[in-house]
């Protein structure tokens, strides 16, 4: 039973009152929702989607009618079915698109060459639109749009616009081949991102750097969030399986432990065993404030 103070609404599809948590949203009204409730909408979708599953179309080719399932065509399957102009090939436009006349894009381009070349020797002129252009790898003739300049006219022949030649990474000195043409720019002078990032990262050290102050900043902070630093507490974590040695506590699923890499022999007075796994030990964060008499800051 619904309350009496409960704002209510009547369905306008099956007549009964109900309150307004039956309702769907709708700005465009008035009182802000639907006029039918959520079971009448949703049987009114349900019979909307049989009846669409089920219903058939006429093909715009054959005339003939047939069942058009999920994707939206105008053509039944046999009139969608074509012959490439160029290969022979016989296929089936993927996107439905029935005006697709090639294959594939190598056999368009040929195709559209050819019927550019058919419409000059009938007219005497080119379409204004394309431009004919020579390719300066195999030196073919081809038309493309006017409004551009290609030099090639295919993708296979942009695959061999140059010659492969070998070249040494700038920064691990390892062999890598590439196009003659592209070794201009700087990213194809090393053999992968990772080298070019160190490389980048050298040059741009210290010093060297545009934000650079005089080296203002702590040497212990700098050691701290160094990659190293971070590789020997991993390691320390993993070898005491994420366990505190003094207490025995570990993160589960009803409680979440700080655990910390605490070196055995000081950092600030032993800096040659700074990244040694031996000289660390995993504490929790509440034995590690024990030992050192402070507490640490935690970030979330």
């Amino acid at each position: 039973m619904m309350a009496l103070d409960m704002p209510a609404k009547k369905c306008s599809k099956c007549g009964i009152i109900k309150s307004h948590s039956d309702f769907n949203r709708n700005k465009n009204n008035k009182d802000g929702l639907q006029n039918q409730c959520r079971e009448c909408s949703h049987n009114d979708w349900r019979i909307y989607a049989l009846k669409r599953e089920k219903r058939s179309f006429v093909c715009k080719g054959c005339g003939k009618p047939f069942l058009r399932v999920g994707r939206r065509y105008d053509y039944c399957p046999l009139c969608r079915i074509k012959t490439c102009p160029n290969c022979g090939i016989t296929f089936t436009p993927s996107s439905g698109n029935h005006k697709q006349v090639c294959c594939s894009r190598e056999c368009a381009a040929l195709y559209d060459t050819e019927r550019i070349q058919r419409i000059i020797s009938k007219r005497g002129t080119k379409p204004k639109t394309q431009k004919s252009h020579k390719c300066i790898v195999c030196g073919r003739e081809f038309y493309y749009s006017a409004y551009r300049d290609p030099k090639y006219c295919s993708k296979a022949c942009w695959g061999v616009r140059g010659e492969w030649i070998f070249i040494q990474c700038a920064y691990c000195g390892k062999e890598k081949r590439v196009l003659a043409c592209i070794v201009k720019n700087v990213r194809n002078k090393y053999c992968s991102k990772k080298c070019y990032d160190l490389h980048k990262r050298e040059l741009y050290k210290g010093e060297k750097s545009h934000l650079w102050k005089g080296g203002k900043t702590k040497l212990s902070f700098i050691e701290r969030t160094r990659a190293t630093y971070r590789v020997w507490r991993e390691s320390v974590f993993q070898r005491d399986h994420y366990t505190c040695q003094k207490c025995g506590s570990r993160s589960r699923k009803d409680r979440e432990v700080y655990l910390h890499a605490h070196h055995i022999k000081h950092f600030s007075s032993h800096p040659e065993l700074r990244f040694v796994v031996d000289n660390g030990i995993t504490l929790c964060s509440k034995c590690h404030e024990l030992y050192h008499l402070h507490k640490f800051v935690h970030a979330k």
